[in-house]
């Protein structure tokens, strides 16, 4: 009789479980992030109502038994909007980070790994794009390109390229003459195998932490855009643009217009912030038992 499971895979499930048993906020973040997604990838089912239908309920009524979260000014369930925008948030989120934290990390990956001259010209344009305000560029990006959601992934992703192009370059310059990779070299590994095989697993603790927290801002990003008018346009379900046209009736105390989607984007943030945190206890072998 064979055996053919890992050997290490006890050991990575009994740290990742005396991790989150010192650390239930991780815990409880994790399960936020993963009800997020599964209402994102969900909400066609989840929703009881068409986002774009207007007529669900009296224009501007409070949360009901019938409209959970209150109707807008033309009828529309906020709730069934709320759920559609969490799938468009979330989408231009994880799409901005994923293309940001793959094409940042592998220029930094080689930058550090390189030094010399082309880690000095790599060092001095990500100063230059760190010295704007990030949102402004955004906003300059999005005002340029047009408004739509892909226009927003490549603003996004575009500013958080020094991000993950700074935290990864550091990492590897400071890993690149260690014996491991001296190691590879003479075992016959070339200088990308070396960056992409050796070097760049080595920051996955680090650069999951990144990613993570980059998910947040992207959201909020996005809705930022959307609720100064840059991002997509209404009628798209999309919690900046609900906080926008919701911001005119708070006066007349229709606190639910803001409140709800405002609480969406409080609540994602910090999921993913928190969870963050938590993958890099999970990553970090300094931490296991």
């Amino acid at each position: 009789m064979s055996v053919s499971s890992d050997p290490r895979a006890p050991s990575r499930l009994g740290a990742a479980f005396w991790v989150l048993r010192q650390n239930p906020v991780t815990l409880i973040a994790l399960i936020g992030a993963a009800l997020l997604a599964c209402v994102a990838i969900f909400a066609p089912w989840i929703a009881p109502f068409d986002p774009l239908q207007s007529g669900t309920g009296p224009a501007l009524s409070p949360p009901s038994a019938t409209n959970w979260a209150g109707t807008d000014q033309i009828g529309r369930d906020v709730f069934s909007r709320l759920i559609w925008a969490s799938r468009l948030d979330l989408t231009i989120a994880v799409a901005a980070v994923a293309v940001s934290g793959l094409v940042g990390s592998v220029i930094g990956a080689f930058s550090g790994y390189a030094g010399g001259r082309l880690d000095r010209v790599v060092g001095r344009i990500v100063d230059v794009m760190m010295a704007f305000p990030l949102f402004v560029l955004a906003m300059a990006l999005v005002a340029a390109l047009g408004n739509s959601a892909v226009n927003i992934v490549i603003a996004t992703a575009v500013i958080n390229l020094p991000f993950y192009i700074r935290v990864v370059r550091a990492e590897v310059n400071a890993r690149r003459g260690a014996g491991w990779v001296e190691a590879a070299r003479l075992a016959g590994a070339s200088h990308p195998q070396a960056v992409l095989r050796f070097l760049l697993p080595n920051v996955l603790p680090i650069l999951a932490v990144q990613l993570s927290l980059n998910l947040g801002w992207a959201i909020i990003n996005a809705a930022g855009l959307s609720f100064i008018g840059l991002g997509v346009q209404p009628p798209t379900p999309e919690w900046g643009i609900m906080v926008a046209e919701g911001a005119t009736y708070i006066t007349s105390g229709k606190w639910w217009l803001v409140a709800f989607p405002g609480l969406a984007l409080t609540i994602s943030v910090l999921c993913f912030n928190l969870a963050g945190d938590g993958l890099r206890d999970l990553l970090d072998p300094r931490t296991r038992p």
